[in-house]
């Protein structure tokens, strides 16, 4: 009996600590809208004249910053059939406390295009950021969100 009590105990806690390191992760609809928002007016702006729809993932979060990888997408045209301008990549957002809102976000960095987006993904992301980095752009979940973007308007 104390066997099994000793091994539930255990099982719990490893449950536990999994849940709470995801929920650190998380983040509410309304600190995402204001997320989109911001870095939709910082990173890109659109070409055609068109509305702007994005979506991101969260990849960690702290108190003091929030690395999240964001695609955004320009359509326009009839019914928003057509695309224009776009991006996919990695950001490193400084905030200045929590919750997000839009007077925390302090900045917000990117890597550069080229030669220079190895050099910054590596100053600018921690290693285990990295990895997940690494592996996201031929990843099931950011091509789900590319399928799903028309969804997720930018306000």
């Amino acid at each position: 009996m104390k066997r099994i009590l000793i091994i539930a105990t255990v099982f719990l806690s490893i449950i536990s600590c999994k849940k709470s390191e995801i929920s650190e992760n998380q983040i509410s609809e309304n600190e995402k809208t204001i997320l989109l928002k911001k870095i939709n007016s910082e990173i890109i702006k659109p070409a055609f004249g068109g509305k702007m729809f994005g979506d991101l993932i969260v990849l960690q979060r702290n108190s003091s910053e929030i690395f999240v990888w964001t695609t955004l997408q320009e359509f326009y045209g009839e019914e928003n059939a057509e695309k224009g301008t776009g991006t996919s990549l990695p950001l490193k957002i400084n905030l200045s406390g929590n919750p997000i809102t839009e007077d925390k976000i302090v900045n917000i960095e990117k890597p550069g295009d080229g030669s220079m987006y190895g050099e910054d993904i590596n100053r600018i992301f921690p290693e285990n950021v990295r990895k997940k980095i690494e592996h996201l752009p031929n990843s099931n979940v950011l091509m789900h969100m590319n399928e799903d973007l028309k969804n997720h308007p930018i306000k």
